[in-house]
């Protein structure tokens, strides 16, 4: 592709400006020292001029070279750069909203919130300080902090986590519509001059056109594929037709005219199908913009709607929207004239006077005279049967809960009642165990007790009395609060056996004799007791403690 941008008259002229400038013969010795020296400036200030204007020249040669805006980006900031040096340059682009943008490039440091493909909305965003002022803007601070002093209401918490002190904002204008901003940021302060700035705009301008011819390309692109699918369609259904005249027909001489005619027929609508579908699925109908008189319309449409072809195009959209009034629909085509597309509900009536709900979307064909609007008009009948349907069901579960609730709460009832007679019983199964437990304890105190004081006062044999001692030690144990008390400490029965020796006062030795073991052994369980119990301190005198137990 040749470089279109050289092909400006305006630029050309100011490089051949530069050029002369370049040439001039030196002044002679007799000259003022100051003049060469404003010479010499003069000249440096020429040389950058023309390097400015060879990288402009550039960038609008690697511009113009492709409609594929996102092979053009990395090489146009990479000339950008040149001129204005900076730790980041990204492009934002409006969508179609109106009330977003999408990050469409960036090069440079890295804000995850900002990276190529976001969307982010214009309201608050830096952004927006640019496109309101439709003209280039820098903004410097000596913190990042001071951003949200000269900024109040914008959101800049990203740009001060970022650590930006300098800031270009450049909104990209083409054909007197705001399409986007390039930005362009530093972390050093006062980064950029108003030369900078003036540079800026004039890229900016460039990549604005750009950008514009890009989204034509693509659009032109999608009209022509969706052509192509209703050419391929119409094709085939050519083919299908032909096939079945040809069945019909195939013993007629005049097979042959019949298809010509056909045939003839089909290019001679092939115009009016590239503006509609007469198969289609949806409800197409061409529409005067001002007026909303019905210009054209597919089979769907008069099948839909009951009417002939000839009977459709003496109506209007008034005619047959109901559920809108005649203003409503006017201010909705107005919307259409301003933005381009507008989707929303209405109720279409038949010839037979019933209504029926529809999806409507509107998109304006800028280049017809006069305006022309495509109206895509789909039948949402049974949507809105199964959205209806839907709500009874949710209703319905709503019931169904509620009911459930109901009986959940009863079983609750029942549940405390049972609830309070199981304490009820667990009480009194305690206080029986008690009543058992000092019966026993009674028992013991007033039967057996007595019995083994009087076989100590007979006689018995040498190891007779040392195991009758330790049979009276247990029964008084159990007849006191010792043995109830130390359960919890999770001690061994034999353990328990020492621990009862030790609070009636037997030594180790004593304890050893009794239970017939080493005396190594006793003083291995008094040690395990006393953790248990938890003295670890060695000054805790382990009879005493279990003394206090009982």
């Amino acid at each position: 592709m040749k470089d279109k941008s050289l092909k400006n008259p305006g630029l050309v002229e100011e490089i051949s400006a530069l050029k002369q400038r370049i040439k001039e013969p030196e002044p002679s010795e007799s000259e003022h020292k100051p003049a060469e020296e404003e010479k010499h400036l003069n000249m440096g200030e020429a040389r950058r001029s023309a390097e400015e204007m060879a990288i402009i020249a550039e960038i609008g040669r690697v511009i113009s070279s492709s409609l594929d805006i996102d092979e053009v980006y990395e090489s146009f900031v990479t000339e950008a750069r040149k001129l204005i040096p900076s730790d980041r340059i990204s492009v934002t682009v409006i969508n179609p909203d109106g009330k977003s943008f999408t990050n469409a490039y960036v090069s440079g440091f890295d804000i995850p919130e900002r990276r190529p493909g976001t969307i982010a909305p214009i309201a608050g965003s830096v952004s927006e300080i640019f496109m309101k002022k439709r003209s280039g803007l820098i903004i410097h601070v000596e913190d990042p902090e001071d951003f949200v002093k000269r900024l109040p209401g914008v959101t800049v918490s990203l740009v001060v986590r970022a650590g930006i002190r300098s800031m270009i904002g450049v909104p990209m204008i083409s054909r007197g519509k705001l399409i986007g901003v390039l930005h362009f940021r530093a972390i050093r302060p006062n980064a950029y001059t108003e030369q900078d700035l003036r540079l800026a705009e004039r890229i900016g301008d460039q990549i604005a056109g750009a950008i514009a011819n890009a989204r034509l390309f693509l659009e032109c692109k999608q009209a022509e594929e969706s052509l192509q699918w209703v050419n391929d369609q119409l094709e085939q259904r050519v083919v299908e037709r032909t096939s079945e005249l040809l069945r019909v027909n195939e013993e007629l001489r005049t097979e042959i005219t019949v298809r010509k005619r056909v045939e003839e027929a089909l290019r001679g609508s092939e115009q009016l199908l590239q503006s509609y579908i007469d198969g289609a699925g949806d409800a197409i109908y061409a529409v005067e913009t001002d007026t909303g008189r019905i210009l054209n319309c597919n089979l769907r449409a008069c099948l839909d709607l009951g009417y002939s072809r000839d009977e459709l195009l003496k109506l209007s959209a008034k005619d047959i929207e109901t559920g809108f009034s005649s203003d409503q629909i006017d201010a909705f085509h107005f919307d259409v004239k301003q933005k381009g597309v507008k989707t929303f509900e209405g109720m279409h009536k038949r010839k037979d006077g019933s209504v029926f709900p529809v999806e409507i979307r509107l998109s304006l064909i800028s280049s017809a005279q006069p305006g022309l609007m495509i109206s895509i008009v789909r039948d949402i009948t049974a949507r809105k049967q199964a959205e209806e349907e839907l709500e009874r069901y949710r209703l319905s579960l709503e019931e169904m809960v509620k009911e459930r609730t109901a009986e959940l709460e009863i079983k609750n009832v029942t549940l405390q009642e049972l609830n309070t007679t199981l304490k009820v019983l667990l009480k009194q199964r305690e206080e029986d165990k008690q009543d058992m437990e000092e019966r026993f304890v009674m028992n013991v105190h007033s039967l057996v007790l007595p019995f083994v004081e009087q076989m100590k006062k007979g006689r018995l044999d040498v190891g007779q009395q040392p195991r009758l001692e330790i049979v009276e030690t247990h029964l008084r144990d159990i007849t006191m609060p010792l043995l109830k008390n130390i359960r919890k400490f999770n001690l061994t029965p034999k353990e328990l056996k020492v621990a009862a020796l030790v609070r009636n006062g037997k030594s180790t030795k004593e304890i050893a004799e009794i239970l017939a073991v080493a005396a190594g052994s006793i003083d291995v369980h008094r040690n395990n007791i006393r953790k248990k119990l938890g003295l670890n301190s060695r000054r805790t005198n382990l009879q005493s403690y279990l003394e206090t137990l009982a």
